[in-house]
């Protein structure tokens, strides 16, 4: 079982989470000023029993996949999204219909509706953010090293932060890039924007630690009054 996540320890100021498990899945959306996070096990998943959630665009999606295992997972985090806003509205799974941003920011289409949500993947492992009324973006990263953070730093960031990452001890730096990095890329999906989009502030950014390893960023223009967690575990 995962622990409820720990605000990451850059964090000034944490928030008070509530922890859940599914299958004790909301069955209406966030209450105002909340916004709930989904932990994802995508490997854990039973993607034979979410594949009837998906539409037939993302079954022609997931046949596309080189690989078994990259299969799985795409069905696993698609089928999944499908089954928590669908809970979320008490609607099926499979009547959800979507429709995307000029960069390819899902959104819901039908039914209609004030539930906004992103949802992350990286390796195995996912995670969704949904909230009412209140746009949002979530990144999740993988806590390793990465060999090209002198590069990638310099050439995202401003020299402020970059230079913060590069002057910290070698073994900080790849945890310093992915805290900014997750920031970034929370940020371009809030709007729905390129990474190389200018920057809107202020924005409210909100790090945790969803699990040991992995390093994850919300962000939302104003600051919500709660955070929920749930682990989808079956």
């Amino acid at each position: 079982m995962l622990p409820t996540p720990q605000p990451f320890h850059h964090t000034p100021q944490p928030l008070a989470y509530r922890s859940s498990r599914a299958p004790e899945l909301p069955g209406a959306p966030p209450p105002s000023g909340t916004v709930d996070l989904y932990w994802l096990d995508l490997d854990q998943l039973d993607s034979q029993r979410l594949y009837p959630n998906l539409s037939s665009d993302e079954r022609q999606r997931a046949a596309r996949f080189v690989t078994a295992q990259l299969q799985h997972r795409f069905i696993a985090a698609r089928g999944s999204l499908r089954r928590i806003l669908a809970a979320c509205l008490a609607t099926p799974a499979a009547a959800l219909r979507f429709s995307y941003g000029d960069k390819g920011k899902p959104a819901l289409a039908e039914p209609a509706a004030k539930l906004e949500f992103n949802l992350s993947h990286s390796d195995g492992a996912a995670l969704l953010a949904v909230a009412t009324n209140h746009p949002l973006g979530i990144d999740l990263e993988p806590l390793r090293p990465h060999p090209e953070v002198a590069a990638i730093a310099r050439r995202m960031f401003d020299s402020a932060t970059a230079d913060a990452i590069l002057h910290a001890p070698q073994e900080l730096q790849s945890e310093r890039f992915l805290y900014h990095w997750t920031a970034l890329e929370a940020s371009a999906k809030l709007y729905g924007e390129s990474l190389f989009s200018p920057p809107r502030s202020p924005l409210w950014h909100h790090h945790l630690t969803p699990q040991p390893g992995w390093i994850a960023c919300l962000a939302l223009e104003q600051p919500p009054q709660q955070l929920r967690w749930f682990v989808l575990s079956d």
